[in-house]
Parts: C-alpha cells; structure tokens; sequence
C-alpha cells in the first residue's frame, strides 16, 4: 500500500501572519531577558513548537517541518522545544516485520535496560546522563529494506551525540540528523531550561503569595476541557495545603509533585513546570506563535488540552496568551501490503464461529434447530425441577450430537473467524500512523515535508 501522506493545518495557513501579528502585539512585558537566556532574539517574532525526548512518528515531524516553512514563509525565529521533564519511555523503538502474507511488529529496546527502567518508574531524561545505542535485535532482519536502514542510521545518530548533556537532548538530536536532508535543525530547548528564567521565578512568586487562587483556577480551566482527560490539582482549604502545577526533579529519584508548603524548602534549581504552566509560559513570554499538534490544539486547532492553559491564564492573571495553530500529518508505512477486512466482517465471522455451537441453523440443521427452540419452550415453561433438568439435559445432548456432526463446518467458521481477527490486526499495523520516523524512506519523508511546505505556502 503506498498512501500519499497527508497533512492538517488549521487554522489555514494563510491566517499565520495575522495570528503571528498578534502574539507580537501583546508580548511587551518584561521577559525579554527570559528570551535571551533561552538564546532566542528578543527582537523579532518568534515561533515555536515542540514534543516529548522520542523517537517520533511522522505527525510530529510535519509540525518540525511546518516550524521550518512557517518561520521562512513569515520571517520568524525559531526553536524546538524538547519535553525534557516527562519520562515517556523513548527505548522502544517499534519497526514493522513482513510475515509472509501478514505483518507484524518488532520492538528494539535501543538504550540499556537501565535507561529504560529509570523511565519507567518516572525519573526525567533530563536526570538521565546519554547512553551507548544497543545493537540491533534479530528480528530486525524480518523488516523490509527501508526500516532496516533507518534503524540503523537512528542507531548511528544516537552514537553520535552520545557526548550530549542527558538523554533527552542525545535522542532529539539523533531524530532531528534523519530530518536533517529536509529541513535544517531549528535551535534545540529544554523545558527544564525554563525554571531558570525570570518569568518562571515570577509565575513562582505569583503561586506563592495565593495557592489557592491558582488552584482554584487551574481546576475550573481543565474542568472546562473534559476531553484533554487533564487531573485537577489537590486542594487541601482547611490545611492550606495545595498541589501546584510543578515537579520537583531530583537526581536519581522519580519527579514528584509540589506542594504549596514544599516550596519554601525545595531548591528552586529542582522545580521544573508541568505541562500546561510550560506551555502557558511559552506562550506568555517567549515565543508569538505556538504550532502543537493534535493533543495541544485539538483537531480543529482550538480544542486541545491547551485550551486548558488558556483559560486558566486568564481567570488567574488576566493574561492572554499568543496564538496556538495546528499542524499535524499522516504517513503510513509502505509495507507492500493492502487492507484485506473490516471490523464489521471480522466480528460478523466472530460471531458465527461462536454462535455456530448454540444454535444449529447457522450450520444449515434445521430440524435440530426447530427440536432447540421446542426444548428451550419446554424448559422455560415447566416447573418441575426435574422434568426441567431432564429438558436441559437434552437440549445440551442435542448440541453435542450437532457439533459432533457438523465439526467440520464448525472447524470452518472457527478458522475463518481467527483468519478475519488476523487480518483485522495486520489491518491496524497498514493504517497505524504512529510508526517512528526511522521506517519511512527518504522519499516518503521528504513528500511530507514538500506537502507541508505547499500548504504553507499559501
């Protein structure tokens, strides 16, 4: 199957200079020292976006591609901001396995199973020093040719910046060398570089003088956003004790939330934003226009988790923040492969395979099948236990004789059932859009990139 790749940009491009003006218009204040410690100008518009330390899939790398095109198009600076404080585990690196006629999936645990525990019990790339790339696995032999070779430039990227100040920079800038013949590296951003600017220490004043204001605020915005399946922040009124919007990152320990009477005793170099205060700072004070992708803008650009952010910065502070757009896109593997069912036909051939067993029309018994509803009428009319048991006892010897003498047609439906789910299955892995950059050739990449460009073009 060879899908031409697609893209969603909303609002349309041609409202991104209008947006871009806005966020220059209320930017003002006094972060323009926030902007340089980040090594952004600031003097002119600046655009950003960004993700989590992972390997990414190719809707992440529209909006690296719309961050290039838009910052061209409009002439912006530019920067990728990588999710350094959330330990979203990067070491398994799914590929695509040909079966035969089927596929599959192989998974190459491609740091040291250290890294990846430390992940997992929630300790931040940003404390995880960079790692040596692990070989590749067996069964990487069973992928075609063009993720076997993107496997193993993504392993020769990660040996590269292997001298990177944590894993999470080491892997963005392995993903960023495989983008790299498309569209040149933006400057790189950790989030955790942020607790270092002025702007975080005053967010940090202005939670410290009334918590609850903040969390009281903070709630009603992600009560307003069902969707973004955001949790509400702890609020303790009697004891005055309120969860804020923070991490405390300390090395070799797992992040842990802050509270409000932590943060007179946690070193202000350990405290590091939660998702939305992250974006709310950026869109405060550094940059004038933000790309997000699906999660943060939703699919029609305005209803994502950042939503949320928006209007929690509002209620709190009466601040507006700059625009967020959509960008995202869709690029399927091209496995040589077409999808075969439908879920409908794999749960009809369920169906069947199942219901074969209690019920001898399906297999074509009609006579059985009359004896059946006669036994059943029989049962749930009589009220003599044991005359009742004698019917059931009969009804279950009927079935048995049924199956015995249609085993065959049975074992049929039964394959043909499982046959349906495999397909389905192989179906999912053809039309799953979250398969990581290194399995996509060049050529298919490099059309993403030519799209996204085109429709920022205009």
């Amino acid at each position: 199957m060879h899908l031409p790749p697609s893209v969603n940009i909303e609002p349309p491009a041609s409202r991104w200079g209008e947006l871009l003006a806005l966020g220059e218009a209320r930017r003002g204040g006094p972060w323009a020292e926030s902007r340089r410690s980040l090594g952004l100008p600031p003097d002119r518009p600046v655009i950003l976006s960004g993700h989590q330390a992972t390997v990414w899939h190719a809707g992440i790398a529209a909006k690296w591609f719309a961050l290039h095109h838009a910052c061209d198009r409009l002439g912006a600076a530019g920067a990728w901001l990588v999710v350094d404080q959330d330990p979203e585990d990067f070491t398994a690196v799914r590929f695509p396995l040909l079966l035969g006629s089927s596929v599959g999936q192989g998974v190459w645990r491609c740091a040291p199973d250290t890294v990846g525990t430390r992940l997992r019990a929630d300790e931040p790339p940003a404390l995880i020093g960079p790692f040596s790339p692990t070989a590749l696995p067996p069964a990487v032999q069973g992928a075609d040719a063009t993720a076997r070779s993107g496997l193993e430039a993504l392993q020769g990227a990660l040996r590269l910046h292997s001298t990177a100040a944590t894993a999470a920079e080491q892997v963005a800038r392995a993903v960023s060398a495989l983008l790299r013949t498309h569209c040149p590296e933006p400057p790189l951003i950790m989030a955790t570089a942020l607790g270092r600017t002025a702007m975080f220490g005053a967010m940090i004043d202005d939670m410290r003088r009334d918590p609850a204001a903040c969390v009281r605020a903070y709630n009603a915005a992600v009560a307003g956003v069902p969707a973004a399946h955001l949790r509400p922040l702890a609020a303790d009124e009697a004891r005055g004790r309120y969860e804020l919007p923070l991490w405390r990152l300390t090395p070799g320990l797992a992040r842990r939330r802050v509270f409000s009477t932590d943060l007179a005793s946690v070193p202000a170099g350990e405290l590091a934003p939660r998702a939305l205060m992250m974006t709310a700072l950026l869109r405060r004070g550094v940059c004038d226009l933000f790309i997000h992708g699906l999660g943060g803008a939703g699919a029609d650009g305005a209803s994502g988790y950042d939503a949320a952010a928006e209007a929690w910065m509002r209620s709190w502070l009466g601040v507006e923040l700059a625009p967020a757009v959509l960008a995202t896109g869709t690029l399927l593997a091209d496995l040589g492969r077409s999808p075969r069912t439908d879920r409908r036909e794999a749960d009809r051939a369920a169906w069947l395979a199942h219901r074969a067993s209690h019920d001898p029309a399906v297999v074509g018994d009609e006579a059985s099948a009359a004896r059946k509803r006669a036994l059943v009428a029989q049962i749930a009319a009589q009220r003599d236990r044991r005359l009742r048991r004698e019917r059931y006892d009969e009804l279950h010897g009927l079935l048995a004789q049924v199956r015995q003498r249609h085993a065959a047609q049975m074992a049929a439906l039964t394959a043909a059932a499982r046959s349906a789910a495999e397909r389905l299955r192989d179906d999912a892995l053809l039309l799953d859009r979250t398969w990581p950059v290194p399995v996509h050739s060049a050529e298919r990449l490099g059309a993403l990139e030519a799209l996204v460009g085109s429709r920022l073009a205009g």
